[in-house]
C-alpha cells in the first residue's frame, strides 16, 4: 500500500493544474462496497504528502458520519479550509440525489459550509476514481471508467482529451437511465454474476457505440478476469471496435486522488 501511496502522490506532483501551494486538502472519499459503505479521509499538504490517511466502515451513508470527521480533523488541523467529499448519486451544484440513503436533492455543500465556515467540493464517487485514474498514467487521454457494484446500479465516469465529462445537470455517466435497464430488471440481475456479466457487458457496449473510448477501465467484483467482459462485449460488437480493457480493484486509491484534484481545480 505505501508503494502504490508513493507511486500516485509522485505522479500528481508532476501535474501542474494540480499545483495547490499554500494550502491543505482534505480529502473524503466514500463508496458502496457489497452492503456497505467504505469512507477514506486522507489530508494533503502543500507538497502532496500525506499527513493523515485513515478509513471506516458504515452501513449506510449520512450526512452525521461526514460531520464526525470533520468535527475529529478539525481539532488536530484547523488550518484546512479546502474539502473534497466524494459521493455515490447524482451530484449538481453541491447538492446530492441519492434517495434510497435519503438525500432528495439536499445542499450537502451549503449545510456543511455554513456549519463550518470553510470550502467544500463535491463530487461523484465514479468521476473522482476516473480523474484519479487519469492522474495516474500516460497511456490514454480518453476513456471511461464503468464502476458496477453488486445490487446496484453501475455508474460510469469518462475523460475526453483529459477532461472530465459531466454534462448537463452533470447526469453524464448515470446509465440506470439506459432503456435496457428499465425493461429488464436490470437491478435483480446485478445479484448473480451471470446477470452481472450480461448487464455489464451491455452498458460496456452502449459506452463504446457513443464515446468510442481508446479504453475501458471497469471494477465488478462478479467479473473476476477482463477477458470474461471482452467475450461477452464481442456478442454485440465487431472485436476491431472494442478498446483496450482494463480491470482495477484499488478503487479508494483513486478516489481519494481524484477528489483531492476536483477540489484544486474547483
Amino acid at each position: 500500500r505505501s508503494k502504490f501511496l508513493y507511486k500516485l502522490t509522485s505522479v500528481f506532483f508532476n501535474l501542474k493544474r494540480a499545483i495547490h501551494k499554500n494550502m491543505k486538502i482534505l480529502s473524503i472519499a466514500m463508496i458502496r462496497v457489497s452492503q456497505r459503505v467504505l469512507l477514506e479521509y486522507r489530508i494533503y499538504d502543500e507538497d502532496n504528502h500525506i499527513l493523515l490517511d485513515n478509513e471506516i466502515i458504515k452501513n449506510r451513508i449520512s450526512m452525521d458520519d461526514i460531520c464526525d470527521i470533520l468535527d475529529i480533523v478539525f481539532v488536530q488541523y484547523s488550518d484546512i479550509h479546502f474539502i473534497g467529499i466524494s459521493m455515490p448519486g447524482i451530484v449538481n451544484d453541491g447538492h446530492l440525489m441519492l434517495k434510497k440513503e435519503g438525500f432528495d436533492n439536499t445542499d450537502v455543500v451549503g449545510i456543511l459550509s455554513n456549519k463550518y465556515n470553510k470550502t467544500f467540493i463535491l463530487c461523484n464517487d465514479v468521476n473522482s476514481i476516473a480523474v484519479g485514474y487519469y492522474a495516474t498514467q500516460n497511456n490514454y487521454s480518453s476513456f471511461s471508467f464503468l464502476f458496477q457494484p453488486k445490487n446496484a446500479f453501475s455508474g460510469v465516469g469518462s475523460i475526453f482529451k483529459g477532461q472530465l465529462i459531466q454534462g448537463r445537470k452533470n447526469i453524464a455517466g448515470e446509465v440506470q437511465y439506459l432503456p435496457f435497464y428499465l425493461e429488464e430488471d436490470a437491478l435483480s440481475k446485478t445479484r448473480t454474476p451471470e446477470g452481472t456479466l450480461e448487464i455489464v457487458g451491455k452498458t460496456a457496449v452502449s459506452i463504446i457505440g457513443i464515446l468510442a473510448p481508446e479504453a475501458l477501465v471497469f471494477a465488478c467484483q462478479f467479473i473476476t478476469d477482463k477477458e470474461e467482459l471482452i467475450n461477452e462485449v464481442e456478442k454485440y460488437i465487431p472485436k476491431e471496435y472494442i478498446p483496450d480493457i482494463i480491470k482495477i480493484d484499488n478503487l479508494q486509491e483513486y478516489n481519494l486522488l481524484g477528489t483531492m484534484i476536483l477540489c484544486v481545480q474547483s
